[in-house]
């Protein structure tokens, strides 16, 4: 799926992505939708893709992004902050999210306009240099004053494997192991920011998780597009009053409550309050690239699907060829297996305050070409 034709990585900064109306539009979907709930829940326990050993599960005990979650709250974020209780670093990680629409499916009435947006589909083509694009998920990421969001490349997905009947750590893995990259299909995001948030500026990895970080600052109507799921990003602290962090729970909720107030809280108890401006608001929309027709008919009919019993095989035998495994009979548990996984194949950039930052303060586009 992936082509050498596809494989090079910009990371590109657009200005004016959308005409004022449609700006409105978008803060007043905002505004509108009913609530958003804490990004980092864990995940239910489902049935799994095609096992032939009759697994239901893998480690249903781990959040649906544990490597983020948990490098995260090992690290102290990108700049080390490690002083803090563990319960408060994982809240700082947890935002919120809704999503707004997929490919199957529209949440918010409103919506449709953006999720196929002739620029947003341009800067997907341009991005991959393939031809066929599809536009896959429109959604929202709203941050808490006190928050951030942790290092990390997003979901990937392959032919055969999905987020559909995958963690979403577990495809992480995969793409990092590059042991099924013929089958993994490019995906476009774009992150669209609106408001002027206090803090909170994107930072990203251009030259590999070991080169120096660049940030960018968000402003209304501006976007990152970006293939996340190579390039390391994430977001720095969101400025303001973080008192409510200590009392967030899994079942805290956000939603709108008139005006431009926003109430935060925790099955029937309230937490806080927040003005609209108090928030950090973006918008993520992704599309399925393809080199081609019989790309996107390949990916369209689900061919040959990978069952989890392969993938884990194929893994574990990585990690014994890397000497991280005396042998394929291991009788680690799911939880230790994917402990093992995450740290011998995902390289997060390591947390260094002292490292040298770039800024980004360029107008219009700027381009930096990558090997993915």
């Amino acid at each position: 799926m992936l082509t050498d034709a596809m494989a090079a990585v910009e990371v590109s900064i657009l200005e004016s992505v959308l005409a004022p109306r449609e700006v409105t539009e978008i803060v007043d979907l905002w505004h509108r939708f009913p609530s958003y709930m804490p990004s980092n829940y864990r995940a239910p326990r489902q049935p799994l893709q095609a096992s032939v050993t009759g697994r239901t599960s893998l480690a249903p005990e781990l959040g649906w992004r544990h490597d983020v979650s948990s490098n995260f709250v090992r690290t102290g974020g990108r700049l080390g902050r490690r002083d803090e209780p563990r319960a408060l670093l994982s809240a700082r990680t947890n935002y919120f999210r809704g999503t707004y629409a997929n490919r199957r499916t529209v949440s918010a009435s409103g919506i449709e306009g953006f999720f196929r947006h002739p620029q947003l589909m341009e800067a997907a083509r341009v991005l991959f240099g393939g031809r066929v694009s599809i536009p896959a998920v429109v959604y929202a990421n709203v941050l808490l004053p006190g928050q951030e969001l942790g290092i990390h490349t997003d979901v990937p997905e392959f032919l055969g494997a999905s987020r559909a009947g995958l963690p979403g750590w577990f495809l992480v893995v995969m793409r990092h192991s590059k042991l099924f990259e013929d089958r993994r299909v490019p995906i476009a995001t774009v992150i669209a920011y609106f408001g002027e948030p206090k803090g909170g500026d994107f930072v990203y990895y251009p030259d590999g998780p070991l080169g120096a970080p660049v940030t960018f600052t968000p402003h209304n109507n501006t976007a990152v597009v970006i293939d996340g799921d190579s390039v390391f990003h994430g977001v720095d602290r969101v400025e303001g009053d973080d008192s409510a962090l200590m009392s967030l729970r899994s079942d805290a909720r956000l939603g709108h409550a008139g005006g431009r107030h926003w109430v935060l809280r925790s099955g029937e108890r309230r937490l806080s309050s927040y003005a609209s401006d108090d928030l950090r608001f973006s918008v993520s929309w992704k599309a399925y690239c393809f080199a081609d027709s019989a790309d996107r008919s390949a990916f369209a009919a689900g061919q040959a699907r990978l069952p989890i019993d392969a993938i884990l095989r194929r893994l574990v035998e990585e990690l014994c060829a890397r000497g991280r495994l005396a042998d394929p009979d291991h009788h680690l548990s799911d939880a230790e297996l994917a402990e093992l996984l995450i740290d011998e194949f995902v390289p997060f950039p390591p947390a260094n305050p002292g490292s040298p930052v770039r800024t980004n303060e360029h107008s219009g586009e700027s381009k930096r070409a990558l090997r993915s």
